[in-house]
């Protein structure tokens, strides 16, 4: 949307004034983080993850409980895309 000179939607949406929205947007991202392939994620976190930092600071515990929610969850695939490449030898024990 930049390209086209209007601001980008999801950043957009993150402020929008409905909790609903937001809590939505969070966990739509998040999840679609955790099951795109290793590829896709990291070619797109940069994106992503900043939506869900900021659901952090929000006025709403929801959507803080959302976010790091979904943040445990792309930490967690992380953990298991490392093994999968032979970069980590193994999870912990108690994050399998």
């Amino acid at each position: 949307d930049s390209d086209r000179g209007r601001a980008p939607v999801l950043p957009a949406l993150l402020y929008d004034h409905s909790p609903l929205v937001r809590v939505a947007l969070v966990n739509a991202m998040g999840r679609v983080l955790v099951q795109w392939s290793p590829k896709d994620r990291y070619t797109h976190a940069h994106i992503i993850l900043p939506l869900l930092w900021t659901g952090t600071t929000d006025a709403y515990p929801d959507i803080v409980r959302a976010s790091e929610e979904r943040l445990a969850e792309i930490d967690h695939q992380c953990r298991v895309d490392m093994v999968e490449a032979g970069i980590a030898e193994d999870l912990q024990p108690e994050q399998k």
